[in-house]
């Protein structure tokens, strides 16, 4: 087929309706599943293969088209004396759930909230902080969801932007948005404690209180700018008008921010359509949920897998939330042992707590259900000792991984079950979405096995940033046959199964003062085959032989942290096995760990940066000169 048939025939199928696009999905899974028989086109986007692993169920579904609250509250008002949440020993039925919304919407309603209104939560996943998003959805408002452990500067800009009169806040971090808001549009600060919702109940709550003991934070306000959540609530027990507004399929619901780790993080900008696309693809995905199981809620609401996956499928299902507002890695191998979750969403490296936990050495897992992983990509040899592991101790599934973003509202692939599972991979498609790979300079899409940008087109995709339009179109690309695309940034390929492989972030991609690419996570790959490496992170640094240009080095842990490694064994090694000089690190830092970001457990690339630098300034004169020299050898 030429190139502009394609483009013709990509051109007729996005004028298909919405019912004609999903008899063609089941068209298309027949040809994939060979019950009828017809040649591939060699595109992805157009031969959607991913769709012979979903059944016609799977592919046909329909989101509802109503608000985010809506469909929470429709689903459990035949369930009201069910558990929603339990936090800290305390259950909270939905009945109970959606009278404080109730309440909390009046309270909004009576203080001059509006429709369309951005309101600023800065909290901890409290039971406190999902009643402030569903019932500022309920009234049609806008949350706008920030990381409260930000710093002073990042939080003032976070206020700026969005331009909220009310800011949500957990009281720990009091201080510092009284800081924050001088000079914004910012008139009422409401506070929210922990113990707000454990005051009564004294049952696991003494390591809350000894907390708040230590800060110094107590009950009192001392300001008239802030008030207590308690007495924000019960100002509202006299308004009587309307609170549910209308459902408009486009417009904002919810703003959350993208991870930050190239630059200060962006407003993400969700309506409720998307969100509710992004949680009833997980619920059709294959991955079993069923009514009254349990889910440990560990990811908070200011990122989108935690909003979205983490927190509003499990309460659409039915499924029990164990909120967990000070989530500490190390601790994990506890909480699996005192809550026995039946689902979890992860980060990779919150694996690396699990397999090497002694506390968990003879602990059955096998009530998990497909232990999900997300928000970054997932070493193999990882994968395989998770996969192991999980097995060891009965669990029947598989690590299932997935690949999303904020700008995609979460995931947009994951591995549906075992036999849909391949080390390495990310998954398939989920069952709305269209992934496909472009090259990075055009509009070129490419065919299946060659790596490119992986570019995603679906309902999940985000409105815009807000109030950057420029930053906008960088991401949301209408291409030349009038289909938008998310660029993601990422790089990527897509087998002819339909399995999807993500192979480096494009700004990770080093380029030398020549102009030769170099993918880390190649050299990584490399590295971390070698007998005493654990694990390698491979960035780039500036040049300083050069007036341009980044050469790569490589951050390195080791499997056992008391062995010496000779920094020359490991060169030797890579001269070998790295087939081209200029991917060859140009020095080696051997950390005790690598550092994470504590919110979505991604490698904090800055903080390695920064480590490097900072090392390098340390260095004495002589192993300065020695790298030179080696710059000179490798890059003649």
């Amino acid at each position: 087929m030429e190139k502009q048939d394609l483009i013709n025939l990509k051109n007729q199928i996005d004028k298909l309706s919405d019912k004609e696009k999903k008899l063609r999905d089941l068209y298309l899974r027949q040809l994939a599943t060979g019950e009828l028989q017809g040649p591939p086109v060699g595109y992805p986007s157009l031969d959607k293969i991913w769709l012979k692993w979903y059944n016609e169920e799977q592919i046909s579904f329909q989101v509802p088209k109503k608000k985010i609250y809506d469909v929470v509250y429709d689903s459990n008002k035949e369930h009201l004396d069910e558990i929603a949440l339990e936090y800290y020993g305390k259950n909270i039925t939905y009945r109970e759930l959606f009278t404080n919304i109730d309440r909390l919407a009046a309270a909004f309603k009576a203080n001059g909230v509006k429709k369309g209104e951005i309101v600023t939560v800065g909290m901890l996943t409290t039971p406190e902080s999902l009643y402030v998003m569903l019932a500022l959805n309920k009234i049609g408002a806008i949350s706008s969801m920030i990381d409260p452990r930000s710093n002073v500067e990042g939080l003032h800009k976070y206020l700026t932007d969005n331009g909220s009169n009310i800011v949500i806040i957990t009281d720990l971090f009091g201080g510092k948005f009284k800081k924050a808001c001088e000079g914004t549009k910012t008139t009422k600060i409401i506070s929210t404690s922990l113990l707000d919702s454990v005051k009564n109940w004294p049952l696991n709550s003494e390591r809350l209180i000894k907390l708040y003991e230590k800060l110094n934070i107590t009950k009192k306000v001392d300001n008239s700018f802030t008030t207590r959540y308690t007495d924000f609530v019960a100002s509202g027990k006299d308004y009587h008008g309307k609170l549910d507004s209308e459902y408009i399929e486009d417009s904002p619901a919810l703003i959350v921010h993208s991870g930050g780790t190239t630059g200060f993080p962006k407003a993400v900008v969700m309506s409720d359509k998307a969100v509710l696309s992004s949680v009833y693809q997980g619920i059709n995905s294959g991955i079993k949920f069923k009514r009254g199981e349990t889910w440990l809620g560990i990811m908070p609401l200011f990122i989108i897998y935690g909003a979205s996956t983490g927190t509003l499928l499990p309460l659409i299902r039915g499924i029990t939330i164990n909120l967990v507002p000070l989530f500490d890695p190390k601790k994990l191998p506890k909480l699996l042992i005192k809550k026995k979750p039946i689902h979890m969403t992860l980060a990779p490296s919150h694996f690396e707590n699990l397999i090497y936990s002694k506390k968990l050495a003879n602990e059955d897992l096998s009530y998990i259900v497909a232990p999900t992983v997300g928000g970054d990509s997932m070493d193999t040899k990882l994968e395989e000792k998770s996969n192991e592991w999980l097995r060891k101790h009965g669990c029947i599934y598989k690590v299932a991984k997935g690949y999303g973003s904020s700008e995609t509202c979460s995931g947009v692939t994951v591995n549906v079950s075992n036999e849909c599972n391949k080390i390495g991979s990310v998954g398939i498609p989920l069952p709305l979405t269209t992934v496909a790979i472009f090259n990075p300079d055009s509009e070129e899409e490419l065919t299946y096995g060659e790596i490119g940008e992986v570019c995603v087109q679906g309902p999940t995709a985000m409105s815009e940033y807000l109030n950057s339009p420029k930053e906008t179109e960088q991401v949301l690309k209408t291409h030349s046959d009038g289909k938008t695309w998310v660029h993601t940034g990422d790089l990527g390929y897509i087998t002819k199964d339909g399995f999807i492989y993500i192979t480096d972030r494009i700004k990770r991609m080093i380029i030398n003062y020549g102009g030769f690419k170099i993918l880390p996570s190649y050299v990584e790959s490399i590295l971390n085959n070698f007998p005493a490496i654990e694990k390698s992170v491979v960035i780039g640094v500036k040049d300083e032989l050069h007036a341009q240009g980044e050469v790569p080095v490589a951050c390195i842990t080791l499997k056992d942290p008391s062995a010496k490694l000779s920094i020359e064994e490991i060169k030797k090694y890579c001269k070998q096995y790295i087939k081209d000089e200029h991917q060859i690190p140009i020095d080696f830092v051997i950390l005790d760990e690598i550092p994470y970001i504590p919110t979505n457990g991604k490698i904090d690339i800055k903080e390695l940066k920064r480590i490097v630098n900072e090392s390098q300034h340390k260095e004495q004169p002589e192993k300065k000169l020695y790298q030179k020299v080696m710059k000179k050898v490798l890059h003649k």
